[in-house]
């Protein structure tokens, strides 16, 4: 009975995380720069990443690609930030990890 539990935790566990991660309101609203600002005030470097190496086997390249993307800009709403530039990506999809990153510096511009 309580291997019947825990595995019924443990898929419920891995179903919920391949979902992508959620994105604040705010940071849904901060801007993606193309090019270094010339009028802005560099905050920091962030990074934002979906998946590991157990959820990413589940977890849709899509899934992937949009969890990070919410969480660097998630993360650049933590410094304060309403630009972001986008530097490096980095997808890594091998039989042992799965799991795509952004990383990226963080502005306030006016």
């Amino acid at each position: 009975m309580q291997t019947k539990t825990l595995l019924t935790l443990f898929t419920a566990f891995i179903l919920s995380a391949c979902v992508g991660k959620s994105i604040q309101v705010e940071a849904a609203k901060i801007t993606l720069l193309n090019n270094e600002p010339s009028n802005c005030k560099f905050l920091g470097e962030v990074y934002g990443t979906q998946g590991n190496i157990v959820t990413g086997l589940f977890t849709t390249d899509e899934e992937l690609i949009a969890g990070a993307r919410n969480d660097i800009r998630n993360n650049a709403l933590a410094l304060g930030a309403n630009a972001l530039l986008i530097t490096r990506t980095n997808p890594n999809r091998t039989e042992r990890l799965d799991f795509y990153s952004f990383y990226g510096k963080a502005y306030q511009c006016l």
